[in-house]
């Protein structure tokens, strides 16, 4: 998907088109990271106050919720470069 979608913004010298058009797609995918990794934060809250309820143990919640908030942690570790490089063009270039 992303092979396809480098292919069809670029033309045959590699170049990826006017800098208005760079800035808009950049804008878009910031907008869409931002708001995937606020969700992924928010999911943690949810998390917690779904696993609150009776009939889990204490242990099975703990494990839960730790997995849970290692696995945002992770998924915004691997995003956030891409957020940065998306900002850096928007606001340095």
């Amino acid at each position: 998907m992303a092979a396809v979608a480098s292919l069809a913004t670029m033309d045959s010298q590699g170049r990826t088109g006017p800098i208005s058009w760079v800035v808009l797609n950049n804008t878009l995918s910031g907008l869409i990271i931002s708001g995937y990794m606020i969700f992924a934060i928010f999911s943690c809250a949810y998390t917690y106050r779904m696993t609150t309820r009776p009939g889990m143990s204490a242990e099975v919640r703990k494990e839960f919720i730790s997995r849970h908030i290692m696995y945002v942690m992770v998924y915004i570790g691997v995003w956030l470069p891409y957020l940065g490089l998306t900002l850096y063009t928007i606001f340095a270039c």
